[in-house]
């Protein structure tokens, strides 16, 4: 019986890495796990608060899980172009990043076909619990505005 329950363990995780969808890898940007190169390579860089999610199935051409849509409501940008709300899409993946409705993040986006999201290996997180990553944020973004 353990020799079936090893072997069906090992079948699985194999069988898990070779599917033809996007989420490959859980993390997105491997080269630069800095805070700066993460704000570098993001989109957008907000303090926003979730406000409304909607489940979305797995995308017609297959590049997408099914997964979340969550609106979210933006009080800062520190990075990107203004806008007052964006919606992330969290796919059922190793690669998902939930997000709780009501409370602040600090949220570092990039597009992938579309898709506003978030890298879970990365400096995303609760507001509450990421006061030193906003306070460098914050100072990106005062660096990056001078020189514009």
């Amino acid at each position: 019986m353990r020799q079936i329950i090893k072997f069906l363990g090992v079948a699985f995780i194999l069988l898990s890495g070779s599917r033809p969808f996007s989420a490959q890898s859980a993390c997105v940007f491997e080269a630069d796990r800095t805070i700066s190169g993460e704000f570098d390579h993001s989109e957008y860089v907000v303090l926003a608060t979730p406000i409304a999610t909607a489940h979305m199935p797995t995308s017609a051409d297959r590049y997408f899980l099914d997964g979340d849509d969550t609106t979210i409501r933006i009080m800062k940008v520190f990075k990107g172009p203004p806008a007052q709300s964006l919606n992330v899409f969290s796919e059922n993946s190793s690669g998902r990043f939930p997000l709780e409705l009501n409370e602040p993040y600090v949220l570092f986006l990039y597009q992938d076909h579309g898709r506003f999201q978030v890298d879970n290996c990365g400096h995303s997180g609760l507001a509450e619990k990421s006061r030193s990553v906003l306070r460098d944020v914050r100072a990106l973004s005062v660096r990056s505005a001078a020189h514009r």
